[in-house]
């Protein structure tokens, strides 16, 4: 009787097997029998687009084929994301053309509310990604299968009155807790902003505090408590030259017990020149920058130069750019630094992010920091003791710092990537 149902399961899952690729190789027939066969090759790069739903966008324009290779599609669709000033988000479109379609670019900008939840802008994506695609679709054999409806409401555009001069307020309280037996924290985070941005303004305040408490019990005779607090008030103003020109204001007030800074005030004042008109910096950009300031520190205990307090004047400079292609994308900044009053007191950095398709499949990704560091004047000279360089409580005296990572990633197989199953998923 046992072999009995135990040959009748091996038959069972064969004929399962059996049945599933028969109904594969059915499916792969009318694939290529259909008008679907002949539609629409798109690739989507999402590199940037945080609210971009891979998943949903194929389920809601279903009469398109998604390939996994940019060279293999029709269209290459680029999506890159920007804050607005008043919080939202700013989806950017480039629609490019390849093959048959090649010349055939398009770039659309669209910006979504701060208010809107992950739905709203996913949905929003979908539709701007559907008339972006009308134009290359009418030109395929697939078009007798799209109909576009019209939504205009009966009353016409009303001229919109902002009560609030497009000044924008948020209020942030946070916390975060752990703890076991012999181990527990406690974090805390507030923050206010009020922030105004037009074309050619733009107007900032902020402020922000931090606290943090640890307790450790290393035996029954020795605990171990850490405490790290920081505040800033921030204010800024940039002003709109040109296409290519800004200039901008810059204000500091700080406390910070790890870097041992009791009060700090710093004023600035700086100037911005971009290759490209900023219109273009959701896809191309290189900034040259330069800023002089003076800061007035106050210290918690007496610096590595036995100091308590000092004014330093300071100047930097720092270059920008990011580029987003069918490639892939790349972003880098070069900064340098240093004291009036001391040249040799200085720090220079380099910080780069690059996302690139080699070939087919191929594509490599890495993200390298690099510091020297020259101009730590606010070390403490009493220096740290071993639990305070254990738990990280005081900055130590270091003349570099980097951390970097890199991954390669190779995919083969079926150019197409149509089909969603979230089965198992969650």
């Amino acid at each position: 009787m046992r072999k009995r149902k135990t040959l009748f399961l091996i038959f069972f899952f064969i004929f399962l097997s059996f049945n599933s690729i028969a109904q594969t190789t059915k499916a792969d027939s009318l694939i290529k029998d259909s008008v679907l066969s002949k539609a629409l090759k798109v690739f989507i790069d999402m590199g940037t687009c945080s609210y971009c739903d891979y998943s949903y966008i194929r389920k809601e324009i279903n009469y398109v084929n998604y390939v996994r290779d940019p060279k293999e599609s029709q269209v290459h669709i680029i999506i890159a994301e920007n804050t607005t000033g008043s919080g939202g988000k700013e989806f950017n479109f480039m629609f490019i053309g390849n093959k048959e379609f090649k010349g055939m670019d398009d770039t659309i900008k669209q910006a979504t509310s701060v208010n809107n939840t992950f739905d709203e802008n996913r949905s929003e994506i979908v539709r701007i990604l559907k008339m972006g695609l009308m134009r290359y679709i009418m030109k395929t054999p697939g078009n007798n299968l799209i109909e576009i409806k019209s939504n205009i409401p009966e009353a016409g555009n009303e001229n919109v009155q902002d009560k609030w001069k497009s000044w924008v307020y948020n209020v942030n309280l946070s916390g975060y807790g752990s703890g076991e037996k012999n181990y527990n924290q406690l974090q805390l985070w507030s923050s206010a902003s009020a922030r105004k941005v037009t074309p050619d303004w733009k107007i900032g305040f902020s402020a922000s505090t931090f606290y943090r408490e640890a307790k450790y019990v290393y035996d029954d005779t020795t605990t171990i408590w850490t405490y790290r607090r920081s505040y800033s008030i921030n204010h800024n103003i940039v002003k709109s030259l040109s296409k290519h020109w800004s200039a901008g204001y810059f204000y500091s007030l700080n406390n910070d017990t790890y870097s041992n800074i009791k009060l700090s005030n710093s004023i600035a004042a700086g100037i911005e020149y971009d290759v490209f008109p900023y219109e273009q910096s959701s896809r191309k950009l290189i900034t040259f920058r330069y800023r002089i300031g003076c800061d007035f520190n106050n210290y918690i205990d007496t610096t590595i130069y036995n100091k308590l307090n000092e004014t330093l004047l300071s100047h930097s400079l720092g270059m920008g750019m990011n580029f987003i292609t069918k490639w892939g994308s790349a972003n880098a900044s070069l900064g340098y630094s240093n004291y009036i009053h001391d040249f040799s007191k200085n720090n220079l950095y380099l910080n780069t992010n690059v996302n690139v398709r080699i070939f087919k499949g191929l594509s490599l990704s890495g993200f390298v920091f690099l510091s020297v560091i020259h101009d730590q004047l606010a070390l403490p000279k009493a220096g740290a003791t071993l639990e305070e360089v254990l738990l990280q409580q005081h900055q130590l005296a270091t003349q570099y710092s980097f951390n970097f990572n890199f991954g390669v990633t190779y995919t083969f197989g079926s150019i197409y990537n149509n089909v969603v199953n979230p089965r198992f998923e969650y």
